[in-house]
């Protein structure tokens, strides 16, 4: 609804500046009776025309309206890592789907990893 009037506010104001631009330059307007009210219908009646010739009007003066913004955001893979160190007896389980994961072992012998 704010757009729809601020587009008709905006059309009436070009409206307004070819009106007093018409009747500065064709002063024949002002010895008709009624002749300005008719030149303000008749710039109006032009720009609403020309308006819709470009574009849709409130798309012109505002935008589409679309963002540019993705459906479905994927957030990056997750990236993991275990380490182990000095533990003779240790054991280590990663489960997890996609992203980069890494399980690293020092000092530990009998050390158990399994990665799912």
């Amino acid at each position: 609804m704010r757009k729809t009037l601020a587009t008709i506010l905006i059309i009436l104001g070009f409206s307004m500046i070819v009106a007093t631009v018409n009747v500065q330059a064709f002063p024949q307007w002002v010895g008709i009776p009624g002749g300005i009210i008719l030149a303000i219908i008749a710039a109006f009646v032009g720009v609403t025309d020309l308006a819709s010739k470009l574009k849709n009007a409130r798309d012109l003066f505002f935008g589409d309206g679309k963002k540019d913004t993705p459906t479905h955001a994927r957030r990056a893979p997750a990236e993991r890592k275990q380490m182990m160190i000095d533990s003779p007896d240790g054991e280590q389980t990663m489960k997890g789907k996609g992203g980069k994961q890494t399980q690293e072992m020092k000092n530990s012998e009998r050390g158990k990893q399994r990665m799912e």
